[in-house]
């Protein structure tokens, strides 16, 4: 048997990056012998929850054919669902190490547990067998915000509605009424905590509440620091007064690579896209396109257009541009990395590669207000999809966000080892299978994330790892998991928020007189790119 005495260390690392650095100048060479002060002057970029790098290690021997995972209270420890667990790595000496991001300022309950690495195992909660009591973990608090907590602007025909929200942390519920700001228009200011989420739902002081879709007992959740709530729907900026459906553009896009054939392209334009006329969007581009969409064509839907109009409209999702291309007869070729042969066929990923970034994004950035930044755009796909999406991702510098869904890795062994003697991604990757999907996928599943976190991404920041329970390798699975997927890697708190800047102003500070160089930490909103004003 395994001994179940274990030894527990932890240690919090070098917190993410996530507030401006400091700024450093003479304030004489601007007003000599006068105070100086300045501004700050942000673009649109927004505020997410600070993360710390929690380096943990366990002394247990786990036994043969199994492993040692972490479960715990965050999201990024799984909320105590035990298949969404971290799984730590074997070292010599019968450590087992890992290290994720957690928030900071949270308090954090894990607790270690052995399990089998099989499939079964993972599908089995009375598998697991806990190695030690729970422990508790607080990352260091963040610097403090330029702002209180949340702002929530409300529109509603309630003469005097309020707001009923949940204290972070505790099970406490306050009912606070609105300010009005005009007529039919109210706010909300400085709840809860900057960067965390904020559970509330509207009524009227009354009896009556504002559902979201008209649900009983459904809340909203303010993930941006700053939302506008109407109609149902959460904004991260004011809409204008009308604001139109999500609509589909198609085309087809003519190929410039031998061997790769022209193809039909489909576009889903968020809601209110037409009304924004001065909004840029992050682009999120999935292979398989026959599949994207509902209904689906062949082997069903991943239901992207439901699910991110549904996302959107619940606040989880940034408004993005989502660009389905189709497959071809050829799929299976390139679909494959070059240099990794099938019956003696050499597959054309980077010829399809260069279709995509050569042909399909012109025409996309062309046409459509596009985010000019690396981090907006993302790349998702399953199966052969996922394997050509981690290829891609990798050979190319154009995509900064990686859905790799039930890769193929099986087919493709000289792959495999190209990302194994890689440095590490300069991406954020999410990683997934299914316990029902067979050994082609499973044997290379954990193997797989071995490598990454090894490579240096670590869980709950730059890379996910999730299993699906029950899953098998069909757009059924890969449709559940797609809510998960999207909210890692397009987070609505990654996203530009208006609302805080026209709420709050820049942040300034005042400089006494003095001479020589002076450093001056300003709160700022995470991602912000300012400009320094002084008089």
């Amino acid at each position: 048997m395994a001994n179940v005495a274990s030894r527990l260390i932890l240690s919090t690392g070098s917190p993410c990056p996530a507030r401006p650095s400091p700024l450093t100048f003479n304030p004489m060479r601007l007003l000599p012998r006068l105070a100086a002060a300045f501004l700050l002057v942000a673009s649109a970029r927004a505020d997410s929850v600070w993360l710390d790098d929690v380096s943990f290690a366990v002394t247990h021997d786990a036994g043969p054919g199994n492993a040692v995972f972490v479960a715990g209270s965050a999201p990024q420890l799984g909320a105590w669902d035990t298949a969404r667990a971290v799984k730590l790595e074997w070292s010599a000496g019968n450590i087992w190490r890992g290290t994720l991001a957690l928030p900071r300022g949270v308090a954090t309950t894990w607790r270690p547990f052995v399990r089998g690495e099989s499939a079964a195992a993972t599908a089995a909660p009375a598998a697991v067998t806990w190695i030690s009591q729970d422990a508790t973990l607080t990352p260091p608090a963040p610097p403090p915000a330029p702002h209180r907590g949340k702002t929530i602007y409300y529109v509603t025909g309630w003469t005097t509605p309020h707001i009923l929200w949940n204290r972070p942390g505790t099970s406490e519920w306050i009912n606070t009424p609105l300010t009005p700001v005009r007529p039919g228009l109210f706010v909300l200011d400085g709840v809860g905590t900057p960067g965390r989420p904020l559970e509330f739902v509207p009524n009227n002081g009354g009896d009556f509440y504002d559902n979201p879709g008209n649900v009983a007992g459904a809340n909203y959740f303010a993930r941006a620091d700053a939302v506008w709530l109407r109609d149902g729907q959460l904004y991260d900026d004011e809409p204008p007064a009308t604001v139109a459906a999500p609509r589909f553009v198609e085309t087809t896009i003519t190929s410039s690579f031998a061997g790769i054939p022209s193809r039909r392209v489909r576009v889903l334009l968020p809601r209110g896209y037409d009304q924004n006329t001065a909004k840029a969007y992050p682009v999120l581009y999935c292979h398989d396109g026959q599949n994207v969409f509902d209904p689906g064509e062949g082997f069903g839907s991943w239901s992207v257009d439901s699910l991110v109009t549904r996302d959107t409209a619940a606040g989880l999702l940034r408004e993005m541009i989502v660009v389905a291309v189709d497959n071809t007869d050829v799929r299976l070729t390139e679909y494959r990395p070059p240099g990794d042969l099938r019956n003696g066929v050499d597959g054309t990923g980077d010829r399809y590669r260069d279709f995509l970034v050569n042909n399909v994004k012109p025409w996309v950035d062309a046409n459509f207000r596009v985010s000019p930044r690396r981090e907006d755009h993302a790349l998702v796909g399953s199966s052969l999809g996922g394997l050509i999406t981690h290829y891609i991702g990798l050979t190319s510098d154009v995509f900064g966000l990686l859905g790799v869904c039930s890769p193929s890795y099986w087919i493709a062994p000289n792959f495999r080892d190209t990302i194994a003697a890689g440095p590490k991604p300069d991406r954020r990757l999410w990683l997934d299978w299914g316990t029902d999907e067979g050994a082609s996928m499973w044997d290379y599943g954990w193997p797989g994330a071995r490598v990454l976190a090894g490579q240096g991404l670590v869980h709950g920041r730059d890379l996910q790892v999730m299993v699906g329970v029950g899953d098998a390798h069909n757009e059924d699975a890969w449709r559940r998991r797609l809510p998960d997927l999207l909210r890692f890697l397009l987070p609505v708190t990654d996203g530009p928020n208006d609302l805080l800047l026209a709420h709050h102003g820049a942040p300034a500070t005042r400089l006494a007189r003095q001479s020589g160089t002076a450093t001056v930490q300003v709160p700022a909103w995470r991602g912000f790119r300012y400009e320094l004003q002084s008089k």
